[in-house]
């Protein structure tokens, strides 16, 4: 939590104390977060306990800086999904680079 605080502009070495209300905070929200998406998918499906991304991205609709940066992110996460086993292989980037740079901008 204390390269979080610095990276985003705070002293090198912060106080402890700011370091571990941060990381309070943190695990409050996502755990209230969660908490509401796990209520979601319930009332959804009552057959299923999984908790979908579409089920938290529905409580973050209300901070629109949060859900486009989730959003983006689960867009980049898809398109890298086959990536992974393709590491091997010397041009496995630029196989699918047009359709990566179409859904980027």
């Amino acid at each position: 939590m204390k390269k979080l605080l610095f990276a985003f502009g705070d002293v090198e070495n912060p106080k402890d104390s700011t370091a571990e209300l941060l990381e309070e905070i943190v695990i409050e929200y996502i755990e209230n977060l969660l908490v509401k998406a796990y209520k979601r998918s319930m009332r959804k499906d009552s057959t299923s306990s999984k908790v979908s991304k579409h089920d938290i991205l529905y409580f973050l609709k209300d901070d629109p800086k949060n859900y486009m940066k989730s959003v983006r992110m689960l867009a980049l996460s898809k398109k890298f999904e086959g990536f992974q086993g393709k590491s091997k292989k010397k041009d496995a980037f630029f196989d699918d680079g047009k359709d990566l740079f179409k859904t980027m901008k």
